[in-house]
């Protein structure tokens, strides 16, 4: 009889982690908290940043494992014990196995030709964020009704080379056919009772779909709450379900896969110095995993960093995570002095961590993004098509709109002199196609999602037509990065350094191998995954 192990969480550390664990001969058992399953990671972009998978070769994208190390090492200087050269070789070395073996048994991956998020640096490359294709959710059956749904994200049934004219299908006849098209093709799917899924929900759904197929047993709405150790071994774990207190044993060990601890105020005051508001994260990212991991002495690092970004809050609470609205021509972010501060298209990591620096000098949270009457004629914002903005946007104040820069700054409450001279300012910029004082556009990665009709820079735009525009935005999170602290093969180690027998951690758990860095899509995932496919591989006796 094969021996047990215990897996909490269905994020895709969880469901890789599971996987794996029957690969090898263990019997999984999948603790999920929250009557949904996936996690923060079904509401993701839901790519893994895996150097040198094989879908790069065969796309003709020359990347070897070293170049992959070197550019991992550059980016995650300065890491600490979390990323230690035994780690970041381990994740190197482990992850185009691991795509590989999910592929055979029934991963479809995609190959996307995006950048790292500093493409300019030595031994940058680009299509190693790989996402899953297209899926039909439909195929999970009654699992489909508890997947963890998106967020402000339509379910379209869109081709990677398809994503950026949707970001602005009425701006030209190309991208409404464009936009026509992916329509079209959602509503055929729809029409034939698919369920289309693509970024996170379609990784996470295709996981699901393999685990479901290896027989693997979940269960939902158990919250554990402490580890068993026996003999100085972590051999179980307690939990409630349905209210009540069970005890779950686990001769194999436990693998812990359950999130960070985004929505834990108290952990987020003491270790950060922000509110659990900030985050984006699930509800149900409470640091659960993570405290019962400290009674037992577990060791913890980068308590102090989270995966930064920006966000903007809707009327009924819910954040919404900017990328390309931030990024798109004719807008700019001022603080609340009216001043620009930061590269507003710089890697959302970065942006974050300025408006973060931003607060202990000036009040950056909230902070405007101030748009002209281009900007939102023509783009997408969340999940507001161009030219779209609702009467109960305006009367909640989510959108401030004026008919001159002087009114919009007494709407936003912030110096009129200031924003007028820093829009002039950027203005100019606009026009030469060189921002002087941030550097915006002069990347790659900051033109990813610029108009390419706007030129000599596509992601900068002068503000000059009226009616303009404002969100506020503020600093934001997708999760926290620190916790407990693993070695190569997941395990939790304790203060001494020392492994503690039968327990292991990946993903938003744990203190990431990128240390304070983010080289590329899927930084998040990708070590969640790999570490989870270490971990329960050495439980199962297979040490690599």
């Amino acid at each position: 009889m094969s021996k047990t192990i215990i897996i909490v969480g269905t994020g895709v550390t969880g469901l890789v982690a599971a996987i794996t664990a029957r690969q090898a001969g263990l019997s999984p058992v999948v603790l999920e908290k929250s009557d949904k399953w996936g996690g923060t990671s079904a509401m993701s972009g839901g790519a893994l940043w895996i150097p040198g998978h094989h879908l790069m070769a065969e796309n003709g994208v020359p990347d070897d494992l070293a170049a992959g190390r070197r550019f991992l090492d550059a980016q995650a200087s300065q890491a600490g014990p979390a990323s230690s050269p035994e780690r970041r070789a381990a994740y190197i070395e482990t992850g185009p196995r691991m795509v590989r073996e999910l592929a055979d048994l029934g991963m479809q991956w995609d190959f996307s030709p995006f950048p790292d998020y500093y493409p300019e640096e030595p031994d940058a490359s680009y299509g190693r964020g790989i996402n899953a294709k297209l899926f039909d959710g439909s195929e999970l059956g009654e699992w489909r009704k508890t997947m963890r749904p998106m967020v402000r994200i339509p379910a379209i049934v869109v081709q990677p080379h398809e994503f950026k004219s949707m970001l602005m299908p009425t701006k030209s006849l190309r991208n409404l056919v464009n936009g026509a098209r992916v329509g079209l093709r959602t509503a055929w799917w729809r029409l034939r009772g698919k369920s289309p899924m693509f970024i996170g929900q379609a990784l996470i759904g295709r996981l699901m779909q393999i685990a479901l197929r290896l027989g693997i047993e979940f269960r939902l709405g158990t919250a554990v709450t402490d580890l068993i150790a026996e003999g100085g071994r972590v051999v179980g774990v307690r939990a409630t379900s349905g209210g009540d207190p069970v005890e779950l044993r686990a001769d194999a060990g436990v693998i812990l896969c359950a999130g960070g601890f985004a929505r834990n105020e108290a952990l987020r005051r003491k270790y950060q110095d922000v509110g659990a508001d900030y985050t984006v994260a699930v509800p149900e990212d409470t640091g659960d995993a993570l405290q019962a991991a400290l009674k037992l002495g577990a060791a913890t690092a980068l308590m102090d960093d989270a995966w930064w970004g920006v966000s903007a809050v809707f009327p009924d609470g819910s954040r919404s995570f900017l990328l390309w609205e931030r990024t798109l021509p004719h807008s700019l972010i001022v603080d609340q002095t009216g001043r620009r501060f930061a590269n507003e298209a710089a890697p959302y990591n970065d942006l974050g961590r300025a408006m973060m620096a931003r607060n202990k000098i000036y009040p950056a949270d909230p902070s405007y993004l101030i748009m002209d009457a281009r900007h939102r004629r023509h783009y997408v914002f969340a999940n507001l098509l161009g030219g779209y903005n609702p009467v109960r946007l305006l009367r909640s104040g989510f959108f401030l709109k004026a008919g001159s820069l002087d009114e919009l700054a007494a709407r936003c409450g912030i110096d009129a002199a200031n924003l007028k001279e820093t829009v002039r300012r950027f203005n100019g910029f606009a026009k030469a196609g060189k921002d002087l004082d941030f550097h915006r556009g002069d990347s790659l990665f900051d033109r990813i999602y610029g108009d390419d009709d706007v030129g000599p820079n596509p992601t900068l735009g002068a503000l000059e037509r009226a009616p303009f525009w404002a969100v506020r935005v503020h600093p934001s999170d997708l999760g926290t990065k620190g916790g407990l602290l693993t070695d190569q093969h997941g395990r939790v180690v304790d203060e001494a350094g020392q492994p503690i027998a039968g327990l292991y951690a990946s993903g938003n758990t744990t203190a990431s191998v990128m240390g304070r860095g983010y080289p590329g899509p899927g930084s998040t995932l990708g070590p969640a995954a790999v570490f989870a496919y270490r971990a329960a591989r050495h439980a199962a006796g297979l040490t690599d």
